[in-house]
């Protein structure tokens, strides 16, 4: 395809391309993955949220949902933040919710929820128009600061109503809660952490904020998951993921051995692996 060229064919219809085929791709590829890397798959390094449950809670803020108030249906949640400020399929955003509740996913839940979240075997939670839902403190403290103006607002979807572009946040929960995300050309997925430990790194580098990574290191240990379980990694490789951003934590279930008397004993499993269902789990034992 060549620019600008203007032909008139028999029929005398005028065929006018304005930018070669690559160009035009490349630069609407462009726009797509800067619009999911930004607004969708990826979190804020600010406040560890995607846009998706940076609504949800504003919305329940909104709707005042504290932590010590009474619930409301998640259907109307998940309703409000459809209309105000996340055009989407309420589906999606429900699941986001209900993620947030779930206590074997999040490490510190920014979502109280009443009623049937789904659980560790990988069973989905219940429809929204019966589970009902309020905010965590924790959620709450992420909100601190947003009527003081401590974060620039910006006009929603359709320019009626006002969204914060980030939350105050006063918990480091982007690796409290850890996060994952597959974006275009980039992807992330942190591990969640013991808070206490990073409260104590985060005091420790006010005082000194060009401290090592190994003085870090004796304050975080390392991740810190809601289903608890065994990290096996050594310390090296456990350092090295923290210095370079690239590794893995291998983890094992945490058993221990009950004597049942007359010479028999089982084994019983008490904490598993994250984000390993527990029907899979048992599904592999079997194996």
């Amino acid at each position: 395809m060549t620019e600008h060229s203007d032909t008139q064919d028999d029929g005398g219809t005028d065929r006018h391309t304005s930018e070669p085929l690559a160009r035009a791709i490349g630069a609407r590829y462009l726009q797509y993955a800067l619009s999911t890397i930004m607004h969708r798959a990826l979190p804020d390094a600010r406040d560890g949220l995607k846009p998706v449950h940076r609504r949800i809670l504003y919305a329940m803020r909104e709707l005042r949902l504290s932590s010590n108030g009474g619930f409301r249906k998640s259907a109307k949640i998940s309703g409000d933040v459809m209309g105000n400020y996340h055009p989407h399929g309420d589906m999606a955003i429900y699941d986001a919710m209900a993620r947030l509740a779930q206590d074997f996913v999040i490490r510190y839940p920014l979502v109280d929820g009443q009623g049937n979240f789904g659980n560790i075997d990988g069973d989905n939670p219940a429809a929204s128009r019966y589970t009902e839902a309020r905010m965590t403190a924790i959620a709450e403290a992420l909100m601190e600061g947003l009527d003081e103006n401590a974060v620039d607002f910006r006009p929603n979807y359709d320019g009626t109503l006002e969204e914060p572009e980030v939350l105050p946040a006063a918990v480091p929960n982007l690796l409290a809660n850890g996060s994952s995300g597959i974006a275009v050309g980039m992807a992330t997925n942190i591990p969640p952490h013991n808070l206490d430990e990073l409260i104590g790194a985060c005091l420790h580098l006010l005082k000194t904020p060009e401290a090592r990574d190994d003085t870090l290191l004796s304050y975080i240990k390392g991740p810190d998951f809601p289903t608890g379980g065994v990290i096996v990694e050594p310390a090296e490789s456990i350092a090295e993921t923290y210095r370079t951003g690239r590794g893995a934590f291998r983890l094992r279930a945490k058993w221990e051995v009950e004597d049942q008397g007359r010479g028999t004993w089982v084994i019983v499993i008490t904490e598993i692996p994250y984000q390993v269902q527990k029907s899979k789990l048992i599904e592999r034992l079997a194996e």
